[in-house]
Parts: C-alpha cells; structure tokens; sequence
C-alpha cells in the first residue's frame, strides 16, 4: 500500500500555519493564536497539561501570550518531516524559544522541545487539530533503547 500524498500547496500552507502559532505566541495575539485552532483541537503541553474545546484553548490562548516572561521571547521551528494522521497530516518538528530580556538586552536559549502537530483542513483552511509539546530534556530525550541517565555528559 502507497502512503498518500501531501500536495505542494497543502504543505505550505500547514507550514504557513505553524509560523502564525509562533507569530501569535510570540506577539501577545491571544485571539489570533485561538483562531488557529479546530473547535475541537487540543493543547498537551510539556509538562501533560492539556487543554481540549474551545473554552481551554481560549484559556491556553490567553495564558500564553499574556503571563510573565512571555514578552522578549523567539520560537523558532525546524520541521522535520509530515506524515498521514486519521483526520489529516502530522508535522513533527523542533521548536525551540530564545529569549532576549527587554531590560538588559540579553540573549539566551530558553528552551528546546520537540512536537507534534496534526493539521486538519476546514472550511476556514488548515487548522491544528492536536499540538503534543514535549520538553527536549531529561527523561524525555527520545532515544530508542536508551537509559537517558546513561546519556549524560556524552558527546554525539
């Protein structure tokens, strides 16, 4: 059986999708950063938190782009690659937050995660359906057959 096949324009457009979830995290848009979401689309965050329907992906939205330390900050996203879901097409990617700190200037890395995002076309275009977020640290480094303790200190 052929996997099926994801048209040049449908990429981009989910590309396009992607960078305005960074642009609206990065920019205070709670509304616009809502807007990209199904109605029924979910939010697992890093740490498990989820937020499913659309009263929690409000709650996601505006948490997100209005709590503290959330002004100065860069995600960044390396996708990876796309493949077919039930309802449409996963990206997984590597999104990573810089952050620059509006009162001294400074510049660092913030965090480093992987996720996935599964993108589903609507009558209102291509909309994240599902976004699992996980932190790119510790026990979650995803190293098949390998104790993470054991990776420490190691160079590859």
């Amino acid at each position: 059986m052929t996997e099926p096949k994801l048209s040049a324009d449908d990429r981009f457009e989910i590309l396009d999708l992607l960078g305005k979830l960074y642009w609206a995290l990065d920019t205070g848009d709670a509304e616009g950063l809502f807007a990209l979401f199904a109605p029924d689309g979910v939010m697992t965050r890093g740490g498990g938190e989820r937020f499913e329907g659309t009263e929690r992906l409000r709650e996601f939205a505006a948490h997100s782009t209005a709590n503290e330390g959330t002004r100065g900050r860069q995600h960044v996203g390396k996708p990876l690659y796309f493949y077919p879901s039930d309802d449409g097409w996963t990206v997984r990617s590597y999104p990573q937050i810089f952050y620059c700190d509006p009162e001294t200037d400074e510049k660092r890395l913030r965090t480093m995660s992987s996720s996935d995002d599964t993108c589903v076309k609507t009558d209102k275009g291509w909309r994240i359906k599902e976004r699992h977020n996980r932190s790119w640290s510790g026990d979650t480094l995803p190293w098949v057959g390998a104790d993470p303790e054991s990776l420490r200190g190691k160079q590859f």
